[in-house]
């Protein structure tokens, strides 16, 4: 969708961002044998013209405040993220995960965000090859380093939405 105009981000570890608001989610679900990936379903869904809440948007409103309105239906809509799942899946198969993570933090929005991790102040740092959370921890009286850094899973933790003023 960014090829279209529309600078859309991730907020880990599945969000899709648009103007700090969210414009949707990807959901995947997997089969593992072996320690490989056998089988994966992911689901994308995007608001289009539905209702949302204060911090979610849909992409028609957002469009009607553009000069241009870079997805015009939802054929085409699906279309771009059609193509977006099948670039994404061969960017792993071909250039492998290092690759793929590395055009992911480029897209991801969190990268800096200070976070509270068991009542211990952090700064979000990456993500991990296995989808966690990296964050460097530090100490509330030197804001000294802890530990160079924390793994947190998906689902451990929330960020959440602040309210936009956009």
């Amino acid at each position: 969708m960014r090829q279209c105009g529309v600078d859309v981000g991730i907020k880990w570890p599945n969000d899709l961002v648009l103007n700090g608001r969210k414009l949707g989610g990807i959901l995947t679900e997997t089969k593992v044998n072996k320690g490989q990936i056998t089988q994966a379903v992911i689901g994308v869904g995007i608001n289009w013209t539905n209702p949302v809440p204060e911090t979610g948007i849909n992409l028609e409103s957002w469009q009607a405040s553009q000069d241009f309105r870079p997805i015009t239906c939802l054929e085409m809509l699906t279309s771009k993220v059609l193509l977006g799942i099948e670039s994404g899946m061969e960017c792993l198969y071909q250039e492998g995960v290092k690759v793929l993570l590395s055009r992911y933090l480029d897209l991801l929005i969190n990268m800096g965000d200070r976070v509270n991790v068991n009542n211990i102040s952090g700064t979000v740092v990456g993500v991990t090859s296995q989808g966690n959370l990296r964050v460097d921890l530090e100490t509330d009286d030197t804001k000294e380093l802890i530990t160079p850094e924390i793994y947190i899973e998906p689902g451990t933790i929330s960020l959440g939405y602040h309210k936009s003023s956009v």
